[in-house]
């Protein structure tokens, strides 16, 4: 009711106390279903993501949490909800350090104007995954627009290395 009637900061705290309660009392399952609607029920609260995600990984169900941090992710889109895009794709580097996340948070740093930090990251990438050439070199071409850069990335493109 407290979502419906757009009383947000009233529905997460109800939502907060319904997990620690279901918690202490040892009901885990039911204190990560309320932890999971309470993230859909409020999408753009970053806190209620991160929750269900901390639960899933407490009981052991790694693969769930990197489920819900995945579903996160999709909410938090733009430059306006770039800070929390970048939280939750650290909370997935830190379970699963794969190439979509270390790409996707190098383009979200950038988008940030952590310029530096992105293309670190990018560099790391070319020496450690050789097989995606294409898609680092555009986005170091994106974020640094040099002609350096656009030499390398048509390169990568006319060669397919």
């Amino acid at each position: 009711l407290l979502v419906k009637a757009r009383r947000n900061t009233d529905a997460s705290s109800n939502f907060a106390l319904a997990i620690e309660g279901y918690e202490e009392a040892g009901f885990r399952t039911k204190a990560i279903s309320v932890a999971v609607l309470s993230a859909e029920q409020l999408p753009k609260r970053l806190e209620c993501w991160l929750r269900a995600a901390e639960l899933y990984r407490e009981d052991g169900r790694v693969e769930d949490a990197v489920d819900v941090l995945v579903q996160a992710r999709l909410q938090f889109t733009g430059r306006r909800h770039a800070r929390s895009a970048l939280v939750v794709l650290e909370e997935l580097f830190s379970i699963e350090p794969s190439f979509p996340v270390r790409f996707d948070r190098a383009r979200t740093r950038a988008l940030l104007g952590e310029r530096r930090e992105a293309l670190l990251e990018l560099e790391r990438l070319l020496r450690e995954e050789p097989g995606r050439l294409r898609w680092i070199r555009r986005a170091m071409w994106q974020i640094r627009r040099s002609p350096g850069d656009l030499f390398r990335y048509l390169r990568a493109l006319l060669f397919r290395r």
